[in-house]
């Protein structure tokens, strides 16, 4: 495959930036682009995705989807007026993508996650080779499920090939795929997380956990984890940083920072975008997940030199080795959690970030297109 005959249409999955999976699909277009592919993204929604992708002189289009794919786990009761509503809308959409694959006559169709199907619908139906990325588990990482699961799977198997994002995602889904999926590990732009120097005063320690706030994150874990250190550490410093997805969350965090009196040791410095100057002035990041797809926050931290404290689920232990990279504690155990912590906060000194800095290295956006396009070549 010659690299300007390509055309590559990238199905984004939301509209909005504040996730991981976006900027994957925003960081691989890019790279696409500066390789001379041609590169179409088309979205299921209006959001600030496309406003960066215009800025980026990159092509866009909205392809209106309406949620029916998928619904949250614990509901066990689905409006099946709606449901079939939907239905029919998302059909006419499927319709008028065929319509513009047809005129655009792309090499392939990249559908960015598991939680969108138009674009992927319309491109098996206009036999076009589809590339469906996992970055997700759903019930466990994402509360969800799919609404109808045999159709799901039924539309999922017709795909051309498929990559996981770690080795976790490829073991809880390759049971129900007939083809082999890849393991491909994300990357990231590394110039826009490599720290070269620390900006921290030897006598601070300042430790934060950031990205969307929602249960599945475990800010509020976190918290009650920090109250005992910062009791008996008062050198720490804690801050929480990203988008506000769930408000009643939230406010419960709130609520037990005002309780526990931590309001002068804890900040919420808000949605941040630059995460290498948020990162500048840090020495720990806790990741308190309850089940990581890959974990771009750890490789985010390492890149800047922070010393990582992950709960051990999802692929989290594909990433970090306890006590040599970063700490792994037992998923949901505050008490090792705090054990862990504290150990980072004893021990910092003791890690060679340089060693796990160049390391972390390997996980860059453009060794993830290389062994995409690997994948590509070998469907066309």
């Amino acid at each position: 495959m010659k690299n300007k005959k390509n055309k590559i249409v990238l199905a984004a999955t939301s509209g909005k930036m504040f996730s991981g999976a976006s900027k994957a699909l925003l960081e691989l277009a890019q790279n696409f682009k500066k390789r001379n592919i041609q590169v179409i993204v088309l979205l299921p929604e209006e959001g600030d995705l496309k406003i960066k992708l215009d800025q980026l002189n990159i092509s866009s289009f909205v392809f209106r989807e309406y949620n029916s794919w998928y619904t949250w786990e614990k509901n066990n009761k689905i409006n099946i007026f709606k449901y079939v509503i939907k239905r029919v809308l998302n059909y006419l959409t499927i319709l008028k993508i065929e319509k513009f694959l047809k005129k655009e006559k792309p090499d392939i169709v990249h559908v960015n996650a598991l939680t969108a199907y138009t674009v992927g619908a319309a491109a098996i139906n206009s036999h076009i080779p589809v590339v469906w990325h996992i970055r997700e588990f759903m019930e466990e990482d994402l509360g969800v499920k799919f609404t109808n699961k045999k159709f799901s799977l039924k539309l999922l198997n017709q795909a051309t090939a498929y990559i996981a994002i770690s080795k976790s995602v490829k073991k809880k889904w390759q049971p129900f795929f007939s083809k082999d999926i890849n393991v491909v590990y994300d990357g990231l732009p590394l110039e826009n997380y490599l720290v070269k120097k620390k900006n921290i005063k030897k006598t601070n320690i300042n430790v934060i956990l950031y990205g969307r706030i929602v249960p599945g994150k475990g800010q509020l874990f976190f918290l009650q984890g920090m109250n005992y250190l910062l009791k008996k550490y008062p050198q720490v410093h804690v801050s929480l940083a990203g988008f506000i997805e769930d408000k009643n969350y939230f406010s419960k965090c709130e609520q037990f920072i005002r309780k526990n009196n931590l309001s002068s040791k804890i900040d919420y410095v808000g949605e941040v975008s630059n995460i290498k100057e948020l990162l500048e002035n840090q020495n720990i990041v806790c990741v308190c997940s309850v089940k990581e797809g890959f974990g771009r926050v750890i490789i985010e931290s390492m890149l800047a030199k922070c010393i990582v404290v992950s709960a051990d689920s999802g692929a989290a232990s594909e990433l970090i080795e306890d006590g040599k990279n970063g700490y792994l504690y037992k998923a949901n155990s505050k008490e090792e959690f705090e054990k862990k912590v504290e150990k980072a906060i004893l021990e910092k000194d003791n890690l060679d970030l340089d060693d796990i800095q160049k390391d972390a290295e390997k996980f860059s956006t453009n060794n993830n297109a290389n062994k995409i396009l690997r994948i590509y070549k070998n469907i066309v």
